[in-house]
C-alpha cells in the first residue's frame, strides 16, 4: 500500500520499496562486509578517478539492485569515516562523486529497468 500524507504516491511507495530492502540489507553478514571494505579503502589519497573506477568495477559486467545497494551503504560508509576523521573538505569532494557516479551509472540503469516503482 503507498503511504499517505505524500504529494506523489509512486514515489513514496518506491521510497517505501527501497526503505524496505535498506533495512533487509542492514542486517546481513554482507553488510557488514561493505562496512570493513569501507574501512580498508584509503580514503586520505582517494581522488575522482580512483573513486568513479572503484564503484565502476563494482559494478562491472551487470548492475543489480543489490549492487545499487552496495553504492549507497559504501559510499555513506566512506562519507562518515570522513566525518568522523574531520575530512570535511574530503566529506564535501566524496558525496559530490557518489552523487555524481549515482547520476551518471545507477539512475540511468534504473531508467532503462522501468524505474524504481517498477
Amino acid at each position: 500500500s503507498t503511504p499517505q500524507g505524500y504529494a506523489n504516491p509512486a514515489w513514496a511507495k518506491a521510497g517505501k520499496k527501497l526503505r524496505i530492502w535498506a533495512d533487509e540489507f542492514a542486517r546481513t553478514k554482507q553488510r557488514e562486509k561493505v562496512r570493513e571494505e569501507a574501512q580498508r579503502v584509503d580514503i586520505v589519497e582517494m581522488n575522482e578517478v580512483a573513486f568513479s573506477d572503484l564503484l565502476s568495477e563494482a559494478f562491472s559486467g551487470n548492475i543489480t539492485e543489490s549492487r545499487v545497494l552496495f553504492v549507497f551503504f559504501f559510499c555513506s560508509d566512506l562519507a562518515i569515516r570522513a566525518l568522523k576523521q574531520k575530512l570535511s573538505d574530503l566529506f564535501s569532494r566524496l558525496l559530490n562523486w557518489s552523487m555524481q557516479f549515482i547520476s551518471n551509472k545507477v539512475s540511468q540503469w534504473v531508467q532503462q529497468h522501468g524505474g524504481w516503482v517498477s
